[in-house]
């Protein structure tokens, strides 16, 4: 019994707390976290490292950023793709922009102009190019080479330009390759008609309606005037109205070769929508007309 009484009871280990020390544990985390997110958009790998901008032709590569607001060293999370297509497309010679970014640190900006139709003197003598839709910018200082023809003696805002500029648009340059020169030569009977000028020494009359139409023809039937006719130099009637006749400038027949043009003509490069109307009239002039020539200066 003394024994029995004798002996300690056994106290069960106290179990030791963990909560504050996962509550501290996690403090430390949140901090170390906290400081890595300041460190990152501290350095460079968060900042703009490279602008890409490609496309452009009529606009300086300066202006497009200007325009789009952004400069290498800006945030890149801060950077809105949306934000810069709507900013740049604000320049009247781009019709569409395209901003893409590229982890880490890049953007690309990818432009597309309206197409360069033709090109028109001021009056004091600088060089402007003709959009797709009619605007004109100056090419001064910029390197273009002068492959379209030049738009002369029309006035500004006439909607009739406008329309030329956009028929223009429609047609493949290859089919535009020969042609130095286009001034408006309105009749009652066609109020869009217009002159153009071949570097090949011919004039040819036709209506801005039906450019599309006609123009894929041009080629063969100067080809044919020179074979047959043994012109060098020439007008080619592509009017609805005329049916290929040979005329000198005084309206006069000359001799039995009042022979229409064969309408049979090689496969134009473009394919046209329909076949000419009509034949076109050829009209050699007595001597060749010299092809006219613009010397833009910039």
């Amino acid at each position: 019994m003394t024994g029995e009484n004798n002996q300690m009871p056994v106290l069960k280990p106290e179990k030791i707390k963990k909560r504050g020390s996962r509550k501290l544990l996690y403090l430390l985390i949140g901090l170390f976290m906290i400081i890595l997110i300041i460190l990152f958009f501290r350095s460079s790998i968060s900042k703009v490292a490279t602008i890409h901008i490609t496309g452009f032709e009529l606009v300086s590569e300066a202006s497009i950023g200007q325009a789009a607001h952004i400069s290498v060293g800006d945030s890149y999370f801060y950077i809105f793709p949306s934000a810069i297509e709507k900013r740049v497309k604000t320049l009247k010679t781009i019709e569409s922009v395209k901003v893409t970014k590229k982890f880490p640190g890049l953007v690309r900006i990818d432009v597309k102009e309206y197409p360069r139709v033709a090109f028109q003197l001021t009056e004091d003598g600088t060089t402007e190019a003709l959009l797709a839709d009619g605007s004109n910018v100056s090419i001064k200082g910029l390197s273009l080479p002068m492959d379209k023809p030049i738009i002369s003696n029309w006035k500004d805002g006439d909607p009739l330009k406008n329309k030329l500029c956009s028929v223009l648009a429609q047609i493949p340059p290859a089919l535009l390759s020969d042609l130095s020169e286009i001034k408006p030569n309105p009749s009652t009977a066609y109020p869009d008609k217009i002159k153009m000028y071949t570097r090949s020494q011919f004039e040819v009359d036709i209506t801005i309606g039906n450019m599309v139409e006609k123009i894929p023809y041009l080629s063969a039937m100067i080809n044919d005037a020179k074979e047959k006719f043994n012109s060098n130099s020439g007008v080619i009637s592509l009017l609805d109205s005329d049916y290929g006749k040979l005329f000198d400038k005084d309206q006069k027949i000359i001799g039995d070769k009042a022979t229409p043009l064969p309408t049979a003509t090689p496969k134009p490069t473009s394919k046209p929508t329909a076949k000419p109307t009509a034949k076109p009239t050829i009209k050699p002039t007595a001597k060749p007309t010299p092809n006219p020539s613009v010397s833009p200066t910039q």
